[in-house]
């Protein structure tokens, strides 16, 4: 962009160019037919399992769709014979293969300087047009190049909750004619015509070169030339050898896309399924060639609006059904099966089962992972004003609560265009109200401690035990793919403002992280991260899972990005971080052959997992808040509070003495302490839980900190917590304790030396004490 041209300026200048490309690729893949051109493209970007990662992966399923589009203005080509099969060598028309990889190298660069220039065109249409221009141009952007946005699995579990159980899944099949096993069975049914077409070229090809001659006597090779010949069998001469290597590749690239395009009936025969069936959801799922002018397509491509993002299926009737982008029919599912019961007008039949749904899902999943000890499913309170209003669920864990809204609004064609007016609709249907219900029920509870509960009794739960409240806004719809920050929805006017904004996940990547997470503790640890790191708006992710493979990876402490007065001082923006979790769920799905492992916390120490998992598993009052303090630390500090009492336990055990020692961490964000303790075999349970309580009391009062977590171990047992103390009171004056603090000639941690800690590390002040007065 020149410095004197407007952003209007820039705009057409840009899209003149396009439609210059658009013209020269068209006329470039003219005489191909069009299902080989698009069947070179997929293989060219596809993904292998085995060492796929997405960070270093330059494939691009948008290069396909936009091919895609280049030939669909014109009739596919050619019709072919009924035989399938690859051709012998000796064909008179099999491909030229260096003819095909230079239209594949043509078609890749001139596609891509299209994608670029999109992404000029789509800022230069929405830079300073508005306060949501940044979510218009981000919404865009998901649209033009992000595709699968979870795993294949997961989206398949999703289908089945929605579209399975009896009254929905008789609605499929009596409105559209199939049921939902039916549409992923021929989702299936194209990978496999995709992958068989491949691999039988493959073998076609081995054949033919297991039938080359063989040179009269063995030539010296380069290492690089070929494998070593087996023996008995004579190396092949470099001439000859690159005769083969072109016999090959045209073995292999001949009528591929053809080979792949499939009859409805053939289909349902491989299938085992009614041709009636499948006819019906290849209707769903495809277009036909010839509709509209390529400039059009891809214009309205680079607008948000992909004709090929939910119906990525040509149909030639001469050749058969081509799938452009199987993920994209996988995703686009619902999305079409939604848009047809609104045609036949019965969508308000399904619209309740999908809210009670995705709200059990979510619900389910966090109260298997957290084994709460309250579940509330829809109750309705009453705030302050006396207005009464309802909640999804609230799950009571220990001190931790969890407030739970579930939202399966979908987002509408016009929002997914950057349409500002059907953006603000859309989301604060699916973000703001969620926000709004969540934030009552977390304030209301944070208030009074109790809600008054409106039913013919007028219950009232006391939860004035709970000290920590999560909101958790659990969509349908990924908004976190869209804007890896919540400041573009507060800029927008959606969200009212950064600070206390709850946790906002799509109920995918809520599977997910209850799937990855090491214990309850663990995923506490991410909401109160999350919170904080959300609520500083300083990290930007391109997706949820960035950043809970970014909590796993290196923890999400922000402390020392922070000033005195807790604003931030910069910013970070996290690249891919799902390598290891694309690895994880390819072999557990069966794609991938090398083993990978699940991902965790690696720097989180052994022994510290081993408290923790002992806290999880006894469940002493306070274990929730407990684990959160804990947490806080890095590997050092993880590794000196979880052996802290083992060491004292052995000073215990060589001089018979009770012996105890404190560390203090502070922060910006919180500060807490902790206290260790240990007594010999003579004590008992209970005088230890009364000597551990009185001395965290008073260290707690003297250090005017709000949380205190004490840790007592009984000596021959240096393994087990044997009682947990957890103080989350607010501090108060206390005469009593201020006696208690003299008689134990307690010191401030001031004179022992506190600091604030790094990323990860909360500084520690180690207090030995003497363990005078208690007994």
């Amino acid at each position: 962009m020149n410095e004197a041209e407007s952003w209007e300026e820039a705009a057409t200048r840009t899209a003149a160019m396009m439609n210059t490309v658009v013209a020269e690729l068209a006329e470039r893949t003219s005489s191909w037919h069009a299902f080989d051109v698009l069947a070179w493209l997929q293989r060219a970007n596809m993904a292998y399992a085995e060492d796929y990662q997405e960070s270093t992966h330059d494939g691009l399923s948008a290069l396909v769709e936009l091919a895609a589009l280049l030939v669909m203005e014109r009739p596919s080509a050619n019709a072919m014979s009924g035989d399938s099969r690859p051709r012998e060598l000796e064909s008179h028309d099999i491909v030229d293969p260096g003819a095909v990889a230079q239209l594949c190298r043509d078609l890749d660069a001139g596609l891509r300087r299209l994608i670029d220039a999109g992404h000029l065109l789509n800022f230069a249409r929405q830079a300073d047009s508005g306060p949501d221009w940044r979510l218009r141009y981000h919404m865009v952007e998901r649209e033009m190049l992000l595709r699968n946005l979870s795993y294949p699995h997961l989206q398949e579990r999703l289908l089945r909750g929605l579209f399975c159980e009896p009254p929905v899944a008789d609605l499929l099949a009596t409105t559209l004619g199939f049921t939902i096993e039916q549409a992923l069975k021929v989702i299936d049914g194209f990978q496999m015509m995709i992958e068989n077409a491949y691999w039988d070229s493959v073998d076609a090809a081995r054949e033919h070169i297991l039938a080359a001659p063989r040179a009269a006597e063995p030539v010296a090779m380069d290492a690089t030339a070929t494998r070593r010949p087996r023996r008995g069998r004579k190396a092949m001469d470099r001439e000859r050898l690159d005769r083969v290597r072109v016999s090959v590749a045209a073995i292999v690239s001949d009528r591929l896309g053809r080979r792949v395009a499939i009859s409805a009936e053939q289909l349902a025969a491989m299938l085992g399924e009614d041709c009636s069936a499948i006819e019906a959801v290849l209707r769903l799922f495809s277009q036909p060639f010839g509709t509209r002018p390529a400039v059009d397509l891809v214009e309205d491509y680079f607008r948000g609006r992909n004709p090929l993002r939910t119906r990525a299926v040509l149909h030639d009737p001469a050749v058969g059904y081509f799938p452009i982008n199987v993920g994209n029919l996988l995703f686009g599912l619902r999305e079409l099966i939604e848009d047809a019961f609104k045609q036949h007008k019965v969508f308000d039949r399904y619209a309740k089962h999908r809210g009670d749904w995705v709200e059990e899902a979510a619900v389910a999943a966090l109260q298997e992972r957290l084994g709460s000890e309250e579940v509330h499913r829809n109750i309705e309170f009453v705030l302050a004003d006396g207005r009464a209003v309802e909640s999804d669920a609230l799950l009571v864990c220990d001190r931790v609560a969890l407030a739970v809204e579930a939202k399966a609004v979908s987002l509408s064609p016009r929002a997914r265009s950057g349409d500002s007016a059907r953006m603000s609709r859309d989301f604060t249907r699916i973000v703001a109200d969620t926000v709004q219900q969540a934030d009552r029920l977390r304030t209301t509870l944070a208030r009074d401690g109790r809600l008054h509960v409106r039913s013919r009794d007028q219950t009232e739960f006391d939860f004035a035990h709970v000290r920590r409240i999560f909101p958790i806004a659990v969509t349908l719809e990924d908004v976190t793919s869209i804007t890896g920050s919540a400041s573009a929805f507060v800029d927008a006017g959606i969200l009212p403002s950064r600070r206390e904004l709850p946790w906002i996940v799509s109920l995918l990547d809520l599977w997910v992280i209850c799937e990855i997470v090491e214990g309850p503790a663990q995923l506490l640890h991410y909401l109160h991260q999350h919170e904080q790191a959300i609520n500083l708006d300083m990290i930007t992710a391109s997706e949820e899972l960035d950043l809970f493979m970014m909590f796993l990876d290196q923890g999400l402490y922000l402390g020392d990005h922070v000033d005195q007065d807790g604003n931030p001082t910069t910013g970070f923006f996290t690249l891919s971080m799902t390598d290891p979790l694309d690895a994880y769920y390819l072999h557990q799905t069966g794609q991938r052959r090398t083993p990978a492992p699940k991902p965790r916390q690696e720097w989180s120490p052994k022994a510290f997992r081993e408290l923790i998992t002992q806290l999880e598993c006894e469940r002493a009052d306070g274990w929730t808040t407990a684990a959160l303090n804990l947490h806080e630390g890095d590997r050092n500090v993880r590794n000196q509070i979880a052996t802290m009492v083992r060491r004292l336990a052995r000073r215990t055990r060589l001089d018979g003495r009770p012996h105890d020692e404190t560390r203090l961490f502070t922060d910006s964000h919180s500060s807490f302490g902790v206290t260790g303790m240990s007594v010999g075999k003579e004590c008992t349970v209970e005088q230890l839980r009364e000597r551990l309580l009185t001395w965290c009391r008073a260290r707690k009062h003297l250090e005017h900190i709000a949380s205190w977590t004490g840790i007592g171990v009984i000596a021959n047992q240096p393994g087990r917590v044997a009682v947990l103390v957890q103080l989350d009171e607010p501090w108060t004056d206390d005469p009593e304790l201020d006696l208690i603090v003299r008689t134990l000639r307690m010191r401030p941690a001031a004179e022992v030396a506190t600091t604030v800690g790094k990323r990860g590390h909360p500084a520690g002040a180690s207090v030995p004490g003497p363990n005078q007065g208690l007994g």
